[in-house]
């Protein structure tokens, strides 16, 4: 059972006693360590304002756009395989520790509260536990996104000539639920990155890099 979004503001107000958070004034984006203040903004709980920083185009990082998408991914297990990923990937520490404590908030909502704490003290059971994860995540390209379950699979029947492996997935975005058409399962993001880059010169389709 997931823990829904960004809803459990009780939770949320318990586990920073737990975790012992402060509450910090918010800092200004384009100060001279965006990534401390974007840590800032998690710590306080203010995920709808990282969204909106994202969207706006303020979130240079890749890394922290993809931590604050994975923010909103309903399914607890999807997002702990999103934040897994990102972790063994990112150098900053800032998001190493925002990801550390979003993937213990998940476990403590379950019930592992000692899980929960081993997460957030101890770094070998962490990257133990995350490399699980990673281990089941899979890459493609997300060629199309749609409201309706119907037209995603007429874009899907439109390409399957050309295409193979396409698949209709669902996503939330923004709080809103997409089907998403993909192609391509790969255990390497290397490998969906070079169908991605073929699709575009083969195809002109623009297409992003998913997990699923």
């Amino acid at each position: 059972m997931g823990l829904p979004t960004v809803q459990e503001h009780r939770l949320i107000r318990f586990m920073s006693r737990w975790y012992g958070f402060v509450t910090l004034v918010l800092i200004h984006p384009g100060l001279s360590q965006p990534s401390n203040d974007w840590l800032q903004l998690y710590r306080t709980y203010q995920i709808y304002e990282l969204k909106q920083l994202k969207e706006n185009g303020a979130v240079s990082d890749p890394h922290w756009q993809d931590f604050i998408e994975a923010l909103f991914i309903e399914a607890a297990d999807s997002a702990i395989a999103r934040m897994a990923t990102l972790y063994f990937q990112t150098h900053d520490g800032r998001l190493k520790e925002a990801i550390r404590q979003r993937i213990g908030q998940y476990y403590y909502a379950r019930g592992y509260y000692e899980t929960a704490r081993r997460l957030q003290t101890e770094e070998p059971f962490l990257r133990k536990l995350l490399a699980g994860y990673q281990k089941t995540a899979r890459y493609g390209v997300q060629i199309g996104a749609f409201l309706y379950y119907e037209n995603a699979l007429k874009f899907k029947q439109k390409w399957e000539g050309k295409l193979r492996g396409l698949k209709v997935i669902n996503k939330i975005r923004n709080g809103s639920r997409l089907y998403v058409v993909v192609v391509g399962d790969f255990r390497q993001r290397q490998d969906a990155e070079r169908l991605k880059d073929r699709l575009q010169s083969e195809y002109s389709l623009k297409g992003y890099i998913v997990q699923h």
